[in-house]
């Protein structure tokens, strides 16, 4: 049934790679590539934006925190721009722990000071259908 639906196959990879990027990162970063290439596929937008941003996270893991920042701030922005505030939201945190990470928290605090306020406005202020 997954094979016969390629949104279905993204979305189930997808799943997969946001489960397994808690537990095993070679594992999840092929997931990711896999949903990467559905999307792009699909032209699907906002998921290869994910993809992209969860493989940032992943070269963040891979001890490559500078182009990792790099992957997952892209997203972050892109994310923005397209109103996934729930990619918003995700990228936003991993951005601040990775700053704390390296020492930079008076960053982190300046980053999160910034943009969590008005993330979290556009969340509560999106109209549901």
């Amino acid at each position: 049934m997954v094979d016969n639906d390629p949104r279905l196959k993204l979305w189930a990879i997808a799943v997969k790679g946001y489960t397994d990027i808690e537990i095993n990162a070679p594992t999840a970063k092929q997931d990711w590539k896999q949903v990467l290439t559905l999307a792009q596929q699909l032209s699907d937008m906002k998921w290869s934006n994910r993809a992209h941003g969860e493989l940032g996270i992943i070269t963040f893991l891979e001890s490559d925190w500078k182009r990792g920042a790099w992957l997952v701030g892209k997203a972050f922005f892109e994310a923005s721009s397209a109103a996934d505030i729930g990619s918003e939201i995700r990228y936003l945190q991993f951005l601040g722990a990775g700053l704390n990470e390296v020492n930079r928290q008076s960053e982190a605090a300046c980053l999160l000071g910034y943009w969590l306020p008005q993330t979290m406005y556009a969340l509560f202020s999106s109209k549901t259908e």
